[in-house]
């Protein structure tokens, strides 16, 4: 399968606390895809997770997210979709894309996705840039909650949540995918290359980086920050982290055995 090489599956996670898996558990997925070609941000997935959660403490069982969203424990004992089953979907879905990320890389997938029961740790070789960590360079070093940097980047709430966060997998996912957006339009995300992109699969764009079947734009033409653009190591971050103090170089070669360089706001501290 050839994997369209301007797109980016941007995953959010809900959970029962911080502690990662498998002390905690994710009980909300939401997946949305970014459509570089077509400057385009569309839902792809919806889950929660169902747990036998008769072994939970009170704790688990009183979690943030059960107090202070519309997601209550009743929604995770009666989920007909098992935890298994979700963890099938997810890696069939994230098969279709060449990159995959979410806003705090860290916490949703090497807290959470990458650990049991889920052992995503094979996305690590198609992690993008953090878009937390781009929002932080252009926030003066501050790392800046989600809804700050919705409101900050993307003034229009083309997302629709109207200034209130709700705290749900798709809803904080789009969110998030609309400041990718909107940060790769001022030119500031960037994504590693891929095999799977060639000059000719690359399509013309018009003047706002969108596609355009009429446009014959070369190479040359193409917008800076733009996916296709950047041609530097596929397992590399691509994302110029200078003025923040501590902050490593513009292209971070991978870490031993190929995988993804681990970024986190501790880097920033």
């Amino acid at each position: 399968m050839t994997l369209n090489p301007l797109s980016l599956l941007v995953i959010d996670t809900e959970t029962t606390g911080l502690s990662g898996c498998p002390s905690d558990h994710v009980v909300d997925i939401g997946a949305v895809k970014v459509d570089f070609g077509k400057c385009t941000v569309s839902d792809v997935y919806e889950a929660i997770p169902g747990y036998d959660v008769s072994t939970w403490d009170r704790a688990h069982r009183n979690a943030w997210v059960f107090k202070n969203t519309s997601l209550c424990l009743e929604d995770v004992v009666t989920s007909p979709l098992p935890q298994e089953v979700v963890l099938r979907d997810l890696r069939r879905i994230t098969s279709d894309y060449p990159f995959v990320t979410s806003y705090n890389v860290d916490f949703d997938f090497f807290r959470f996705l990458f650990n049991e029961p889920w052992d995503l740790g094979g996305l690590q070789k198609k992690l993008a840039p953090d878009p937390m960590l781009v929002a932080a360079e252009l926030s003066g070093g501050r790392w800046p909650k989600l809804d700050y940097a919705y409101a900050r980047f993307c003034p229009g709430d083309p997302a629709g949540i109207r200034g209130r966060q709700d705290h749900r997998a798709l809803s904080d996912a789009r969110v998030a995918a609309h400041v990718i957006l909107a940060l790769w339009k001022l030119g500031k995300y960037l994504l590693p290359s891929t095999e799977e992109t060639s000059e000719d699969a690359t399509p013309s764009l018009c003047a706002g980086g969108c596609e355009d079947e009429d446009a014959s734009a070369s190479e040359s033409e193409v917008p800076e920050g733009h996916p296709s653009a950047w041609r530097g190591n596929p397992s590399g971050v691509s994302v110029s982290m200078r003025g923040l103090p501590g902050a490593p170089a513009a292209n971070v070669p991978p870490n031993k055995g190929g995988a993804a360089s681990r970024l986190t706001i501790r880097d920033f501290m």
